[in-house]
């Protein structure tokens, strides 16, 4: 560590003499310095390379500025599941089932929604409801996404978990006491 903080002295420090001196003690630890240093020996320092950056004018900064008003636009960007809700669970029929998302602000041009079941794309477009299906019974999890024109992530929603249950044959449609219907 101390060879670093010295290295970075050096190379920081401006630069008088193109001269500096190296000496390694008897540990194996280096020393630089500016001075000679008795045992050391003498290296040539080359001046750091530098350049000069052109003034900044009145225009350039104002599109930063506006640069940094459109990135902090889409960190605002959001895109939510509101249907299936978390830990849901949802009746097979063999049709799927509706994801219904919540888009803010509303999608611009160019912009569609992605629907990803467990990882991948099952459906998309510029609504803000889709039929996903047939999803088969079992545990899985459903996330959207604002997709730009050219392909790239605008905004992704969290992941939710929902189960698909099947309807049993003790459970008939029809019958009175139907516990998938009383869970939906």
């Amino acid at each position: 560590m101390r060879l670093y903080i010295l290295l970075l002295l050096l190379i920081c420090h401006p630069l008088a003499a193109e001269t500096g001196y190296r000496y390694i003690h008897p540990d194996g630890t280096v020393e630089f310095s500016d001075a000679p240093i008795k045992g050391g020996e003498e290296i040539k320092l080359e001046q750091v390379p530098t350049i000069k950056m052109p003034a900044t004018s009145g225009r350039s900064a104002g599109s930063r500025d506006g640069k940094a008003k459109q990135r902090e636009a889409e960190e605002r960007r959001s895109v939510t599941i509101a249907s299936p809700q978390a830990n849901q669970n949802i009746r097979f029929d063999g049709k799927g089932f509706d994801v219904s998302v919540s888009v803010s602000p509303s999608l611009q041009k160019g912009e569609r929604v992605v629907i990803e079941l467990d990882g991948r794309k099952v459906a998309e477009g510029a609504g803000s409801s889709f039929n996903v299906g047939p999803v088969f019974r079992g545990t899985h999890t459903v996330a959207a996404h604002i997709v730009a024109e050219g392909g790239s992530r605008v905004a992704s929603s969290p992941s939710v978990t929902f189960t698909v249950m099947q309807r049993s044959i003790q459970h008939q449609q029809g019958r009175e006491s139907d516990p998938l219907e009383s869970s939906q």
